[in-house]
């Protein structure tokens, strides 16, 4: 049984702003200065609390019968006048939990014949079972006793009871009570402090219902098979650019996704259905598709060989995570990011009298995930935005560019990166204009940390998929336990660090971990997703990612980089006797069958003698075996960096969101 406990002003009415232009208006009449401290901390107080609260912050002398006459008078003809107004999803929230079944109360601050009086003037009394107002309580919020009493009315447990609020003070009686306080934001933003304490956060009563509708049709799933689990996603994007051609501003199709896929074990199989859109009358056609699966499932093994699929694991996991999202590009909108792009590429272009043109591309990723199983419940809101500038510099015929990227999780401080950036890349770029052609050969190196970057990822990283592991696709499988770093390397995946690709779970509902894949040189593991980490009776590592959740959950890097080491960048210059600095990573490609390098980077400047010679060289092939590369390493700075501007994907699909990079490192690499 489904047991539900709504806050009723700012939840279920828009009242909260009724009553907030209330307060102010009778500051101004009474004359009353400095009046948003104590307004904001009555909010979801009942009178005797407000009338302690406004002795603190105005003194004993507040004229508090005057107040509280004028305040009645004022409201009531507002209400009068306008109706008492409903909030967006009330009706579709109310109408959910009642086809479901469940059983609804109201624990409001407000008085019950406050309470009663916004009921019948909409028509909703009769969707509750239980109606608390402030009056019938010693002490009303942020104290438990208004949700203990609802729940004790109700007859249910208040550990198996959800509330819904909008206010600080209510999610503090909320959780005091032993409820899952769900906060649903109104007047009140949301604060950090108060994410380790609800259940969970939603933007709308009309996200709230279509959560208990995915708990509805779960709760039948769970009756019927002996796993069930569901992803829901909603992810929104925008790209930007600003070049020569012109602006544009438009949806990023890659970002943007909203739909749900059920993943369910039953006869000894693992099926997976996906769709856009739920009700709760949905539930019944939705099983009999799972059934048809498993029926077709029976049919193919007529004709091929189809291993049985052990279950999921399922322990018991709950969270709720949000990283920053005060700077989220939203806020600005459309055209303050294209004019600050604008800017962006002028400065460019003014930078040096040889750059010929300059392109700016920016986008971000908002994303909300939720994860449910029998005993998971689990979701996460992520905001990632990323920058890029591409330069040309023209010198007779000649011409010739230079790329750089930027990343992070801070919203749009990511272009303050960049902007602080474009000096560096215009000089770079004309000093292209000078690259000769290297001769082949095998030289000592130190690679920054975008090119040791590329080779953890593509030149190592893909060989530790353990998907490759279970079809003999990757050398790793068979080097476990053994050498193949210097023993000055250790490389990690996963969330260590705060990148692009930072989560709290994965698409499987697997918490995410820092996985150490090497230690000390040897090679510790691989990374998996769940389904993978079965089949080889191997502990998971959080890494099973989908494109979207119309896409099969592959095992995907995340973070993926070096540890820092005890040198200095000046004196790894300073050891080499003749060689090169490589920068500006472009490319490489994965061989996780051979091991074999294929990376190229644009830029090589010469270093002779402890010093750079001033000669720079490009394009730059690497080459080789990577575990001869990597054993050749016999130095590293102190501070890994990581860079996610770029995507990743499986062969040519299956396009996700990774970061990579490390310290500077000094290795022996065949350039060509």
């Amino acid at each position: 049984m489904l047991n539900v406990v709504f806050d009723m002003d700012g939840v279920l009415f828009d009242t909260q702003k009724v009553y907030t232009r209330t307060w102010r208006e009778v500051a101004e009449i009474l004359h009353i200065d400095n009046f948003e401290v104590p307004l904001k901390l009555c909010i979801g107080r009942n009178r005797v609390d407000q009338v302690d609260i406004l002795k603190t912050h105005c003194g004993e002398d507040f004229p508090f019968d005057e107040f509280y006459d004028l305040k009645e008078k004022i409201f009531t003809g507002h209400i009068e006048e306008d109706g008492v107004p409903i909030k967006k999803g009330t009706k579709l929230i109310l109408d959910t939990l009642k086809s479901i079944g469940a059983k609804v109360a109201i624990a409001s601050s407000s008085r019950k014949d406050v309470v009663l009086h916004h009921l019948d003037e909409t028509g909703l009394t009769g969707y509750f079972d239980v109606i608390i107002g402030g009056d019938m309580v010693e002490h009303s919020k942020p104290f438990p006793d208004i949700y203990l009493k609802a729940c004790k009315e109700l007859k249910c447990n208040p550990h198996d009871t959800y509330a819904v609020e909008d206010s600080y003070n209510g999610i503090e009686s909320a959780v005091k009570a032993g409820l899952k306080t769900i906060m649903i934001p109104d007047s009140l933003p949301p604060v950090k402090e108060y994410d380790s304490k609800i259940f969970t956060r939603f933007d709308s009563l009309v996200e709230l219902s279509e959560y208990f509708a995915i708990r509805a049709l779960m709760e039948k799933l769970w009756q019927k098979y002996d796993y069930a689990s569901i992803l829901f996603e909603n992810s929104t994007g925008r790209k930007y650019s600003v070049s020569g051609r012109g602006l544009s501003a438009s949806q990023d199709k890659i970002s943007c996704a909203r739909g749900y896929v059920l993943r369910v074990h039953g006869r000894n199989r693992l099926v997976e259905h996906s769709f856009n859109s739920l009700k709760v009358s949905d539930s019944e056609k939705i099983i009999a598709r799972i059934e048809n699966l498993f029926d077709k499932a029976e049919e193919l093994k007529e004709n091929f060989t189809i291993e049985d699929t052990e279950r999921m694991e399922d322990e018991v996991l709950h969270s709720f995570s949000e990283n920053d999202m005060s700077r989220s590009p939203e806020i600005l909108g459309d055209k303050a990011i294209l004019d600050k792009l604008t800017e962006l590429r002028q400065k460019g272009l003014e930078a040096d009298g040889q750059i010929i043109d300059c392109t700016i591309n920016s986008s971000f990723k908002k994303s909300r995930k939720i994860f449910i199983s029998k005993n998971r419940d689990m979701s996460q809101n992520i905001l990632w935005m990323t920058c890029a500038m591409s330069m040309m510099a023209k010198k007779g015929d000649i011409v010739r560019s230079y790329f750089k990227s930027y990343s992070g999780m801070n919203g749009y401080d990511v272009l303050d990166s960049l902007e602080a950036d474009i000096k560096n890349v215009a000089g770079n770029t004309v000093k292209l204009l000078m690259a000769e052609k290297i001769t082949p050969g095998r030289y000592e190196c130190i690679c920054t940390p975008e090119v040791t970057g590329m080779i953890v990822h593509e030149a190592f990283g893909h060989g530790v998929e353990m998907d490759m592991f279970v079809k003999d696709r990757a050398l790793a499988k068979s080097f476990i336990g053994k050498e193949v770093a210097s023993g000055l390397v250790t490389m990690h995946d996963g969330m260590g660090v705060n990148e692009v690709a930072t989560y709290d779970f994965d698409d499987e509902g697997t918490c995410g971990h820092d996985t150490v894949i090497i230690k000390n040189g040897i090679l510790q593991t691989g990374i998996s997703d769940a389904k993978t980490a079965g089949i080889l009776k191997t502990k998971g590592t959080g890494n099973g990612r989908r494109e979207n959740y119309e896409h099969k959950a592959y095992t995907r890097m995340t973070n993926t980089y070096f540890e820092g080491g005890k040198d200095r960048p000046e004196d790894m210059i300073k050891s080499i006797k003749y060689g090169f600095m490589l920068e500006n990573a472009t490319c490489g490609m994965e061989d996780p069958k051979n091991w074999g390098i294929q990376c190229m980077v644009n830029m090589a400047r010469e270093i002779k003698d402890g010093e750079f010679t001033g000669r720079i060289f490009s394009p730059i092939v690497l080459s080789g075996y990577v575990p001869d590369l990597l054993k050749s390493i016999s130095m590293m700075s102190e501070t890994p960096e990581l860079n996610g501007g770029g995507y990743c994907g499986k062969g040519y699909k299956e396009w996700v969101k990774v970061s990579d990079g490390g310290p500077y490192i000094k290795a022996e690499i065949e350039l060509g």
